[in-house]
């Protein structure tokens, strides 16, 4: 690829095209998922035009411009979409100016390899270090530095991922979000219409799965039930194992303090102050529901696993929980239950942390400015 020379001032901005590059499709609305939704609504008016190489699921309708690509079920899935994806890319060379594909999946290692092969500039973002064992933790490892050596550049959501990743050539470009607007007039539901008779409502917004610590949350919920009056559980987001989690509940008393939503793509409009809301994960990233609810101010208690930590400040934006211990996490909640000036007033603080520094249009503008300079500079 030829070099281009910066656009002079006063012109119009550049036509970008980015090709992104992701495992999951639209309709399977992951943290990596609403990261690029997020980025395509933030950074078209800036000249850059997104599409989206996923796995082709229904109509996979969605602001982006979506290649779905058909894969077979079963053990060759991953291979298939991978041979795909390169083919696929490489057919369509004038179809885009950037590659940025997303976690080291053997679908990114082919695209970047496309890359490569036609001259095109590309981005590798390490989201999250998911713990493996055995044939998947090599697999992991060697997708992980063999993609970032073929990625123009390499970039991580959090700086613990990137330590977790161990890549030495790695920048950080944090996860953002829109922050929900603030209200002229009185809230719809302050704090205390929020908690009123009921109590202390939690919130959960997630895969409803074991390693979102889900399990541990019921168990969690229901020592604190017996301390606290009123307090209850609302979970938006798919299930994994609906018979297991259902017995769960039905085991430890508390069906009838637990409200399970489903997967709500506009979750957050049910947000309002006074809740807090609870992901206690065995790893992560820098999730972007847990951004999304403090944008929204509430208080967060969540384990310190990837990037959380950098968000959920003790006694200030949050509590941090140790991973897998329900009766920490409980003690927590009946702690927040039985104050909660102080869990709005960390609520406030959440708030106030991600406009400053988490905020989709600081994620965006970032991002932008690397497009750029990689469709300046070439492969």
């Amino acid at each position: 690829m030829t070099k281009r020379s910066a656009r002079p001032m006063g012109e119009e901005p550049l036509k970008i095209r980015v090709a992104h590059v992701s495992a999951y499709p639209p309709r399977q609305l992951s943290g990596i998922t609403r990261v690029i939704l997020s980025l395509a609504s933030a950074i078209s008016s800036q000249g850059i035009r997104f599409s989206l190489w996923c796995p082709r699921d229904g109509d996979n309708e969605s602001v982006l411009d979506v290649v779905g690509i058909p894969v077979p079920r079963g053990s060759v899935r991953n291979l298939a979409l991978a041979a795909r994806t390169f083919i696929g890319l490489i057919r369509k060379r004038s179809g885009f100016d950037v590659i940025h594909a997303h976690q080291p999946h053997v679908q990114s290692v082919a695209a970047l390899l496309a890359g490569r092969i036609l001259g095109v500039p590309s981005v590798l973002t390490f989201h999250v270090r998911v713990p493996q064992a055995g044939f998947a933790r090599l697999v992991d490892w060697a997708a992980a530095r063999l993609g970032a050596r073929l990625a123009s550049e390499v970039v991580a959501v959090a700086d613990r991922v990137r330590q977790d990743y161990a890549i030495e050539r790695c920048s950080v470009i944090h996860n953002g979000v829109t922050p929900a607007p603030k209200s002229d007039g009185p809230s719809p539901a302050p704090a205390s219409r929020a908690r009123d008779s009921l109590g202390l409502h939690l919130i959960f917004a997630g895969r409803v799965t074991e390693t979102k610590g889900i399990f541990d949350l019921l168990r969690a919920l229901a020592l604190a039930s017996s301390h606290v009056e009123g307090i209850r559980l609302t979970t938006y987001g798919s299930m994994d194992s609906p018979e297991r989690y259902e017995e769960a509940k039905r085991s430890l008393g508390i069906q009838g303090i637990v409200e399970d939503r489903g997967f709500q793509e506009e979750w957050r409009e049910h947000l309002r102050a006074g809740q807090v809301f609870v992901l206690p994960s065995f790893y992560e990233g820098l999730p972007m529901a847990v951004l999304e609810a403090m944008a929204a101010g509430l208080c967060v208690v969540a384990t310190p696993v990837g990037g959380i930590s950098d968000v959920v400040i003790p006694n200030r934006t949050g509590v941090l929980v140790p991973v897998g211990d329900p009766a920490t996490l409980s003690a927590a909640l009946v702690s927040l239950a039985q104050n909660p000036e102080m869990a709005s007033a960390m609520g406030r603080e959440a708030r106030t942390l991600v406009e400053a520094e988490y905020s989709n249009d600081k994620m965006a503008s970032a991002y932008a400015s690397l497009y750029y300079a990689l469709f300046n500079r070439g492969p």
